[in-house]
């Protein structure tokens, strides 16, 4: 996560989407930001500090950048927003993986972007599978 801090720190405000590192978020908050956490996973509906909703299907509001961690696991959230978007997707193929990320491009395309401003792949440590990650805008 802390590579995707350097292109989060150029927003003063940002929608963070199914991200479970809440130390990632506390330590975007403790700069300053506007952090809102949404996250559609049920257990965290009891949590003051996550919105409780799914993008997709529940009304949000999201702000102008978004950050999407597990993009893999949603619908594409550049095709039902216009923004700057830093994204990241994996290839492990986990079982609710209802949109695999196999490449940087499919991030790209998924998400309608027409700048990309940078990007990175990283794999994994200790499994066998890659992050890929975007930061561009669909605007």
């Amino acid at each position: 996560m802390e590579k995707l801090f350097p292109w989060a720190v150029n927003h003063d405000k940002i929608s963070v989407l199914c991200c479970p590192s809440f130390k990632f978020i506390k330590t975007l908050k403790g700069l300053d930001m506007e952090i809102d956490n949404i996250n559609y996973d049920i257990n965290f509906r009891d949590m003051p500090s996550v919105i409780c909703k799914d993008f997709v299907f529940d009304k949000v509001k999201l702000h102008a950048c978004v950050l999407h961690y597990n993009c893999e696991k949603t619908y594409p959230v550049g095709k039902i927003h216009k923004g700057i978007f830093i994204l990241r997707g994996d290839d492990e193929n986990h079982n609710g993986d209802c949109n695999p990320i196999h490449s940087i491009d499919k991030l790209v395309e998924d998400n309608e972007l027409t700048e990309v401003f940078d990007s990175f792949e990283m794999q994994n440590k200790n499994k066998n599978y890659k992050h890929y990650c975007v930061y561009g805008t669909n605007l």
